[in-house]
């Protein structure tokens, strides 16, 4: 920064805050933002005067204490008005819980097949947000198994893991061996 955007800054008795790495809980704008993009859906404005109506009427409905409160979460500590905000230690202490969390949770997104396969029917891919009992894809095994049905005068020369010859019927010509 300019030395002299800083004095100006500091001449004007105003802070200067840098803001941390950039992550959604950590930044004070974002749950403001939330609320108006909430209020702005509900409100159906489709005109730019309406939208102009809307806008003028949602920003009194940001109180000076609702707005230290969201800096207060988002970890940045100060006073107004003589009150003191918390410097948002709870909120780090909550984030690195929930980052504690999140790696003990890591084992159980990894997916182990019990056998080769192949993926098909995929619905999921990555960076998706995925619910409980969601199907994702669909485990096709490269080998495949398959049951007969024989009467027990047929078996006499059946052998377990002989080689078989198979005719489909939906595939004529087509012989699997």
């Amino acid at each position: 920064m300019a030395p002299a955007i800083r004095e100006a800054i500091e001449k004007a008795k105003a802070s200067l805050r840098y803001l941390p790495k950039y992550s959604p809980d950590l930044n004070p704008i974002e749950l403001p933002y939330s609320k108006f993009k909430t209020f702005l859906r509900k409100v159906a404005a489709r005109t730019v005067p309406d939208l102009t109506r809307a806008i003028r009427s949602f920003i009194p409905q940001l109180r000076p204490s609702e707005c230290a409160n969201y800096f207060a979460h988002a970890g940045y500590g100060f006073k107004m008005n003589g009150i003191r905000f918390s410097s948002g230690k709870a909120t780090i202490e909550r984030q690195q819980a929930g980052f504690a969390q999140a790696r003990l949770n890591l084992p159980y997104t990894q997916i182990r097949a019990t056998e080769t396969s192949s993926v098909a029917n995929k619905t999921v891919g990555a960076c998706n947000y995925v619910q409980p009992g969601q199907t994702l894809f669909s485990i096709a095994p490269d080998t495949f198994h398959i049951t007969t049905n024989f009467k027990e005068t047929q078996l006499s020369d059946v052998r377990p893991d002989q080689r078989a010859m198979i005719w489909v019927d939906v595939f004529p010509g087509l012989r699997l061996d």
